[in-house]
């Protein structure tokens, strides 16, 4: 097709600038829905613990369950969901700079700042970490993780020596504070954030700082230290993946956990990119910079991580399927009784075929607007598999396997106020600078790609 050259001089020299009163409506309500969403949420986490809800059990008899240890599981959730859209938009920055990456630079800005929603998912992380720095045995950590429990439960000097045979191997790993050289679960989780937020503060500030200078060294040290920058990223990510999400079930084993969660990072922070892209263009702007071939690009990558993650996903099923063994099987028997059976046949059909089949037309990934539909999709089927992670190890053992309706209400309001919150700082962010990196030396070639 033809396409129309555009200038770097016919832009405004200072880039594109957002103005949240041109944002839609519903957004200014934000902030109201985030914050009346954290005082509810703090009332549970203080006073969960004196409420309980009665459920069904798998075998007809009566379980309860406290507020405090139900929503405990919802708030994860949504906080592990925001945690990989923004780690999402790290990765995807640091791959654009080692990659040097000429067509991405339109849409680099953007993700820059997603990855600079770190903090604010840390704000959220908040409840988790100081519950665990208390030791608090009735808090939000305690709730969630078995292990801490058993370390709590253990008395006399040598916890080590009181756990478990399992746990008790696992120490140097799965303890709060320090073992030998080894970090425990609260100094990793402050390097987690701290890392990962370092990193994209430098990446977005590096970006900025170019925009008044248009120094092409610039680009050349961002692009050195994104080489490292991958590796630190690697490493956080797949830890992060296991403290929180497979330590649920410390007995659990799986070796590719933490690539499958890369694989939704990726693929679900494209996805929110590609809305957010398309939205911008919707209200008027990056008229000049973003064209179809853009979105026919981000579709690509979309579609092929989408493969990726059935190709992960695939893999680590089998293998756990033909070894049999119980520590690691026990993962997928909890997803296939009382229901969740059905719902791990819907994760199959709509995280893989039918983003794969409407990914594959080039005129689909060139109609932003059909794009975003998809986009849309592929965000909502990143946290369905989320909820699929988490929300089934709710149930103390797999013959107790519950079915609480009311719990759902807990993940809807979680997910609601976390996302809200996420979204609020996300928009204001984007009014602080260009919408796009108008000083880098590469953006006529970005604006002007042809694939």
């Amino acid at each position: 097709m033809s396409h129309h050259f555009v200038s770097v001089k016919s832009l405004p020299a200072g880039g594109e600038s957002f103005s949240p009163a041109s944002a839609p409506a519903w957004t200014r309500l934000l902030p109201l829905i985030g914050g009346a969403g954290a005082v509810l949420s703090i009332i549970l986490f203080l006073m969960g613990d004196k409420i309980s809800f009665p459920a069904q059990g798998v075998e007809g008899h009566e379980l309860h369950y406290s507020a405090l240890s139900t929503y405990a599981y919802s708030w994860l959730f949504a906080f592990f969901v925001c945690f990989t859209l923004a780690c999402g938009g790290v990765f995807w920055c640091i791959l654009h700079n080692v990659s040097n990456s000429g067509w991405g630079v339109a849409i680099r800005r953007l993700a820059e700042i997603l990855a600079n929603m770190i903090p604010v998912v840390a704000i959220c992380g908040l409840p988790l970490l100081l519950s665990a720095l208390l030791k608090s045995e009735n808090g939000m950590a305690f709730s969630l993780f078995g292990w801490m429990k058993e370390h709590a439960e253990v008395v006399g000097s040598s916890v080590r020596e009181g756990l478990s045979h399992n746990l008790h191997e696992k120490y140097p790993y799965m303890n709060l504070g320090w073992d030998g050289w080894l970090p425990g679960w609260l100094p990793r989780f402050v390097i987690y954030f701290a890392a990962l937020g370092l990193i994209a503060r430098f990446l977005l500030k590096s970006s900025v700082s170019q925009d008044t200078t248009g120094d092409v060294k610039t680009t050349l040290k961002v692009r050195f230290h994104s080489s490292w920058f991958i590796i630190i990223f690697a490493l956080c990510v797949t830890f992060a993946a296991t403290d929180w999400v497979k330590g649920l079930n410390y007995t659990w084993a799986s070796t590719m956990f933490g690539v499958n969660v890369f694989a939704g990072c990726a693929l679900s922070s494209m996805a929110f990119l590609i809305i957010v892209v398309t939205t911008l263009k919707d209200l008027g702007y990056l008229k000049h910079i973003v064209t179809p071939e853009h979105t026919h690009l981000m579709g690509k990558l979309m579609l092929a991580f989408t493969i990726f993650w059935a190709y992960i996903a695939f893999s680590q099923y089998f293998l756990i399927w033909y070894a049999n063994i119980a520590e690691e099987t026990q993962f997928y028997a909890i997803r296939n009784t009382g229901g969740w059976n059905i719902y791990s046949m819907l994760m199959v059909a709509c995280h893989f075929f039918l983003p794969f089949v409407c990914l594959l037309p080039q005129a689909w990934k060139k109609n932003y607007r059909r794009i975003r539909k998809i986009a849309i999709f592929v965000l909502c089927v990143h946290v369905m598999e989320l909820y699929w992670f988490i929300i089934p190890e709710r149930g103390p053992k797999l013959a107790d396997r519950p079915t609480i309706g009311w719990a759902v209400l807990f993940d809807v309001i979680a997910l609601v106020t976390v996302g809200s919150i996420f979204l609020w700082a996300f928009i204001r962010l984007l009014s602080k600078q260009s919408l796009y990196p108008c000083g880098d030396p590469r953006l006529q070639e970005s604006i002007n790609v042809v694939n």
